[in-house]
Formats: C-alpha cells, sequence, structure tokens
C-alpha cells in the first residue's frame, strides 16, 4: 500500500493498493452523522476508473462499523446538490455497499477491496 499524497492533481484516491498481484485504488472516508462527502473531482475520478475498468473501492468507517464501496454505488448516489465542491452522500443510500461490525473481519474485508 503507497499513501498518495498529492497536491497538484485532485481527486487522486488516498492510496494505491497491490496484493497478490491485484491493484486497487483506495478512497478512505469517515462518515459523521448520516452523510458521507465527496470532492467533485473525487466523483470524476471514480467515473475515469470506472470508464477504464480498472478496480477502486471507498473504504469508509461510521462508528463501529466498516464499509467497502464499489464507486459506481457512489455515482450512482449522487442525486444531492454539490455546495462548495462538496457531494453530499446520504448514508442509506449505500445499502448495496459491502459492511462489517466488529470484530472486523479484515481477511473478508481485503477480499472485497481487490474484487473486480
Amino acid at each position: 500500500m503507497v499513501r498518495i499524497e498529492n497536491l497538484v492533481t485532485k481527486g487522486v484516491p488516498d492510496v494505491h493498493c497491490c496484493y497478490q498481484g491485484k491493484y486497487t485504488w483506495l478512497e478512505l472516508k469517515i462518515a459523521s452523522g448520516n452523510y458521507v462527502y465527496f470532492q467533485s473531482s473525487q466523483i470524476a475520478f471514480m467515473a475515469e476508473v470506472i470508464k477504464h475498468k480498472e478496480n477502486m473501492k471507498v473504504l469508509m468507517r461510521k462508528k463501529e462499523l466498516i464499509y467497502v464501496i464499489n464507486p459506481k454505488v457512489i455515482i450512482n448516489s449522487c442525486k444531492t446538490e454539490q455546495k462548495n465542491d462538496k457531494v453530499q452522500i446520504e448514508i442509506k443510500n449505500l445499502s448495496s455497499a459491502s459492511i462489517w461490525g466488529q470484530p472486523w473481519r479484515w481477511d473478508e474485508i481485503i477480499k472485497e477491496i481487490y474484487s473486480l
């Protein structure tokens, strides 16, 4: 895993990962309240990932839950208005995500992160 610190190109995910020869981009999020927020440039990056058939996931934590979310789910949930370059998504709209409670089963979470 390589943490990406990119001040030049907006929207690039937080981590680039390789595990057993499989690559993926990973966007890290912490949800507060009933919403999770993305920059519009992050949504644009997700659209490019889908277009070019690359792998990407969003790894989100909300209290005691871990979510692994396919970027298609995020893009399909972008129905709310953008404010100040922020896209607000209701967490209830992410029900098709894979969700784990504690104790987290990291072996399952890792498999989901690298699945296409």
